[in-house]
């Protein structure tokens, strides 16, 4: 496989991760401005999703199905930590400590498969931008 299909794989992945995650906290999320911010991102990363999907398939992969360690113990500490504390002021935090941790990956990726191709590498920028944007649209929720 070739730097381009590993990138766009773990793209993917991430944002399945992502669309996980924001689903979990959407069932605790009471108040409806929070809600509509956490629908608009799990709409922009299911979109980067399918255009990853495309794009994978297209070059004759297969994108990772089996759930990762990573993936079940974050689907675990969110579902305890907002059934503990299911404030609006918790589920921005955990989604920020998501994002953030959503742009390190992506971007320790892009620079480890420099060399996959520019739409690649413009799909992790994309990637990159909509977990910004979504960690400063959040932060008023803290």
């Amino acid at each position: 496989m070739n730097e381009s299909g590993k990138l766009m794989k773990e793209l993917c992945r991430g944002c399945k991760f992502a669309t996980e995650s924001i689903k979990i906290a959407r069932g605790y999320a009471k108040d409806k401005e929070i809600g509509r911010v956490l629908d608009y991102y799990d709409k922009e990363h299911e979109s980067l999703k399918r255009k990853l999907s495309e794009k994978i398939h297209k070059i004759g992969e297969e994108e990772y199905k089996n759930p990762t360690v990573a993936s079940v113990m974050t689907k675990l500490h969110t579902n305890v930590s907002l059934t503990i504390n299911p404030e609006e002021a918790k589920i921005a935090e955990l989604m920020i400590n998501g994002c953030n941790m959503g742009i390190k990956t992506v971007s320790k990726n892009k620079n480890k498969l420099w060399a996959a191709d520019s739409e690649s590498l413009a799909l992790a920028d994309e990637l990159i931008r909509t977990e910004q944007k979504m960690a400063n649209d959040l932060l008023p929720y803290l």
